[in-house]
């Protein structure tokens, strides 16, 4: 399993690790392998799971992650808020805590993004409240205190709807719907002076080596096993020939699961 990332821990009684969802039953089972793996290592923090209810029209999946947070923010009393996606297993304990006016963030290693990257100062300059400013580039997790998360958050919803229905953004190489909430987390918190902390939390199943204390199973794998085609509690053979470690633990974990779950239909 992975090793555990331990910097400070005072503070993670305070800590809630949040899945915004849409509800689907899709994503209702991804929530729980994700927080079977949690018990499973020992992971401090609360588990919060949100889902949208907005009852709005929303126009692309990922904008759940926002009306899921900003309801979330309603409630909400934790010191910190770690972003989570369902798509991820926890191999190992994580344990960080940090300020207000920082942020960290898992680093861009996704070669999905490399058409998007270079056009981030023209991005900056046409939607930035304070283009000067630089951003960082990261994915999820993001974890950042509730005070600076409630402070972007109307800022964050509302940039998402503009640069969504931008036709000249939506037209560059590369650019999916799915970056649409990334690029506008990155520009807000250039906009508020929140600081970017980059640092590995994750691995991606085609890697070699387990040392994170995170998998994030969001793409295809070299198995052929892919989370949008897999149906939910089915048992998984294990893979044949040799797959990358990071690939082989999570077909593991899911089987797993699925195999100490009762029937569930989906």
């Amino acid at each position: 399993m992975g090793k555990g990332l331990d910097m400070t821990t005072d503070r993670m009684d305070e800590t809630d690790i949040v899945l915004a969802t849409d509800g689907s039953a899709y994503q209702n089972w991804q929530c729980a392998v994700f927080r079977d793996t949690m018990r499973g290592v020992g992971q401090r923090g609360r588990y919060v799971e949100v889902v949208d209810g907005s009852g709005e029209d929303i126009t692309y999946p990922t904008h759940h992650r926002i009306k899921a947070m900003k309801r979330y923010l309603e409630t909400a009393t934790a010191q910190s808020v770690w972003m989570m996606d369902p798509d991820m297993v926890f191999t190992g304990r994580l344990e960080l805590a940090h300020d207000n006016g920082v942020a960290v963030g898992e680093p861009i290693r996704d070669h999905l993004w490399a058409e998007i990257i270079p056009h981030a100062p023209e991005i900056r300059r046409r939607f930035s409240r304070r283009p000067e400013r630089d951003i960082a580039f990261t994915q999820v997790p993001w974890i950042l205190t509730r005070e600076d998360l409630a402070r972007v958050i109307e800022r964050w919803d509302a940039l998402i709807y503009e640069v969504f229905h931008d036709a000249r953004t939506r037209a560059l190489p590369g650019w999916n719907p799915w970056v649409t909430t990334s690029w506008c987390y990155w520009l807000v918190l250039a906009e508020y002076g929140i600081a970017q902390r980059v640092l590995p939390l994750a691995h991606f199943p085609y890697e070699e080596e387990l040392r994170l204390p995170l998998i994030h199973y969001c793409h295809k794998m070299r198995s052929g096993f892919y989370k949008r085609s897999y149906q939910p509690w089915t048992p998984i053979a294990a893979p044949r020939g040799d797959v990358p470690i990071c690939e082989r633990v999570t077909l593991e974990i899911i089987d797993a699961y699925a195999r100490a779950q009762s029937p569930v239909s989906v």
